[in-house]
């Protein structure tokens, strides 16, 4: 599977599952978490919407790309 491994791509996704795994993100609630890498810069674009549509909450921030996890999580936090 190495082969496979597309380096950017992995880091992206860690900051995104680290985003929704602090939410506890499921089907019950809208959480949606982009990040893209640049120039060793990785950014996050986080949002939350309530269960009835009401209310969305955004977010973002950008962090060197070897801290993708715990930008996920402090996204999350914001």
């Amino acid at each position: 599977i190495q082969p496979l491994l597309h380096a950017e791509t992995d880091v992206c996704v860690r900051a995104e599952r680290a985003f929704n795994a602090y939410l506890e993100g499921g089907c019950q609630v809208p959480i949606a978490g982009y990040a893209t890498l640049q120039n060793g810069q990785i950014h996050i674009e986080g949002r939350v919407g309530s269960p009835d549509g009401q209310t969305l909450l955004r977010a973002e921030l950008t962090d060197e790309a070897n801290n993708a996890q715990q930008l996920g999580e402090n996204l999350a936090r914001n």
